[in-house]
C-alpha cells in the first residue's frame, strides 16, 4: 500500500483500514502460535501498513 493511495482517502477511511489491518494482524499472531503461518513476512508488511496509514491520520488531522 503506498502513502499516496492512503493520503487519497477521508479521516473515516483510514480509521477503517487501520481496524481492519489491526484485526488481520491480530488473525496473523493467531497464526503463528498455532503453526498455521508459512508467510512471516506478511506480519511485518502489515505492521508497515498500520504505520503508515497512522502516519498519514496524524498528517490530516494536523492540516485540519
Amino acid at each position: 500500500m503506498k502513502a499516496d493511495e492512503l493520503r487519497e482517502m477521508s479521516p473515516e477511511e483510514l480509521q477503517g483500514k487501520y481496524a481492519e489491518l489491526s484485526q488481520e494482524l491480530f488473525n496473523l499472531r493467531f497464526q503463528k502460535i498455532g503453526g498455521q503461518l508459512h508467510d512471516t513476512t506478511s506480519m511485518r508488511k502489515i505492521r508497515r501498513d498500520r504505520a503508515r496509514v497512522r502516519t498519514v491520520l496524524r498528517e490530516q488531522v494536523s492540516e485540519a
